[in-house]
């Protein structure tokens, strides 16, 4: 739009450039009179602009007026326009005075600040700021996409808000200090997302947090890669950690989300032999069986008590089912759809377990809503990232370990990011078994270092339960991503020497397994 407006500014002004030139020897033209008086009052272009101008603007003097036929002509061009291109200018003049130059003196204004640069002004954007003004940050909040007055919050102080469509980078250029500047790109295109961020201009205070599912090898420090429905599903598990009771877990849904709750939840519940878990999925759409064969194949044998079913049958026909699972989770893509299916249960079908429905809405009180908004996109998000806090830190344990030489979390493979995360989430299950009567559901360092002092005194027996449960998991990990067992470690065939039963490991390698209980003790907070 702007563009098209400077083209129209642009012809309008070199139509009237040339109409003064044209004007010019048009009146010379017309001599001087037998007293050897000029008969033109216009003889150069200055006059011209004078006559263009106080005619433009409807003074009219009349110190200069045209003479010549031609002369005459753009005179009355000049008259009958001025009025409309008057009212033009001044519309195109308040136009960018209440458009980009007040945004932009604001900006200046608050040049010093904390900022935060939002790539839209959408749901997760908008909750993000609700957030952080509730919280008390002082934050300056600049806003690159359009303006849309009905998602505008009462919560939301618009003197600390400037709306402007300008370059990312051009905006950047405008902070000075040393306070922070944090760009959120949430739009739509996760992959265009990731190619702005690439492309942002970064210095050692710009933090750029994308909405994204790429998975580079190699991390740029400055670009916190947020894939919302992994984030979610960690979130969901580490919230609502499932309790020794649970048997049976149903989950309705289709699509990546369904495929999120599986993976992290395989990884997250992995307890020791007595408590295995079934997974219920009905209408599921997804790839999650192909993406997935090893893990799959180790879920249909015998070495684990977990299972996993996929229904053909609409949940509605397994009644017994849908009446004795220990939790009900409703993850569909369509967030309506969940809501839609919750309030069929709760009308038509007798449960025991609790109902969880992915959902950006309010709080129920027959079910709890998981806000994928709220959940995602808080004052935690700039804070301390996207709850890879503990997986960079064991990363940083290991490190020391091995005298610095492994590579720091940024040049890590996107499978070893992928391995420490799950070591750093299955954490709260280690602590939740060694302390079962505290019902932990957040880490600190004094309940790591209480629960590591339950685990360093445990008899041989119990132990051993410990290690094989710390073997199961890596096993879990690794098939996961399709690895296959072999007695030749090969990474790149992904193939690996251990992956076999905790029974079939010598008791070197078994010791070893007391490494991931020993995090406990470390200082990684």
């Amino acid at each position: 739009m702007k563009k098209k407006r400077l083209i129209i500014i642009v012809s309008i002004v070199l139509f009237y450039i040339i109409l003064m030139i044209a004007m010019v020897p048009a009146e010379v033209h017309m001599g001087v009179s037998a007293d050897g008086e000029p008969l033109y009052s216009i003889s150069t272009l200055g006059d011209a602009f004078w006559y263009m101008l106080v005619t433009f603007t409807t003074v009219g003097y009349g110190d200069l007026t045209p003479v010549s036929p031609v002369g005459k002509v753009i005179g009355m061009i000049f008259m009958i326009s001025s009025t409309g291109l008057l009212v033009l200018f001044i519309n195109m003049i308040f136009s960018w005075m209440t458009g980009d130059l007040a945004p932009r003196f604001h900006i200046w204004k608050h040049r010093k600040d904390k900022w935060v640069i939002l790539s839209s002004f959408n749901d997760e954007a908008r909750c993000f700021m609700e957030d952080l003004i509730s919280d008390g940050s002082n934050v300056f909040f600049i806003c690159t996409g359009e303006k849309v007055l009905d998602n505008m919050s009462d919560t939301l102080d618009l003197s600390r808000i400037a709306f402007i469509k300008a370059p990312i980078n051009s905006i950047i250029k405008k902070h000075i200090g040393d306070e922070l500047c944090t760009v959120l790109l949430t739009d739509g295109d996760g992959h265009q997302n990731y190619e702005t961020a690439l492309h942002i201009t970064t210095a050692a205070n710009i933090r750029i947090i994308c909405r994204t599912d790429e998975t580079p090898d190699e991390l740029d420090p400055h670009i916190t890669l947020l894939d919302e429905g992994d984030f979610l599903a960690r979130y969901y598990w580490q919230a609502y950690p499932v309790k020794e009771s649970e048997k049976d877990i149903l989950v309705i849904g289709g699509g990546s989300p369904v495929d999120r709750i599986l993976e992290r939840g395989l990884l997250i519940n992995v307890f020791p032999e007595g408590r295995g878990l079934t997974y219920h999925i009905f209408g599921y759409h997804g790839d999650f069986c192909k993406d997935h064969h090893q893990i799959m194949a180790s879920l249909e044998s015998d070495r684990t008590e977990d299972a996993m079913i996929f229904h053909d049958d609409p949940w509605q026909e397994d009644t017994q089912l849908l009446a004795g699972a220990s939790r009900i989770i409703l993850c569909d893509e369509d967030m309506n759809r969940n809501l839609s299916v919750k309030n069929r249960i709760r009308k038509y079908f007798p449960t025991e377990g609790t109902i969880y429905v992915f959902y950006s809405g309010s709080e129920a009180a027959d079910s709890v809503i998981v806000n994928r908004t709220k959940c995602v996109y808080n004052k935690d998000l700039m804070h301390s990232g996207i709850g890879n806090a503990l997986a960079v830190n064991i990363n940083e344990l290991y490190r020391k370990k091995a005298g610095g030489d492994a590579p720091v979390w940024e040049k890590l493979s996107e499978f070893h990011r992928q391995a420490n995360m799950a070591a750093a989430d299955h954490l709260l299950t280690k602590v939740r078994l060694l302390m079962p009567e505290d019902d932990v559901r957040t880490l600190t360092k004094e309940i790591c270092r209480k629960a590591y002092g339950i685990f360093e005194t445990a008899d041989p027996g119990l132990r051993d339960i410990y290690r094989k449960l710390e073997h199961d998991r890596w096993m879990r990990f690794y098939l996961m991503y399709n690895w296959r067992y072999d007695p030749v470690r090969n990474n790149g065939m992904r193939r690996h020497h251990l992956l076999v039963p905790f029974e079939e490991l010598d008791e070197a390698e078994r010791i070893k397994d007391d490494s991931a209980w020993q995090i406990l003790n470390e200082d990684i907070f």
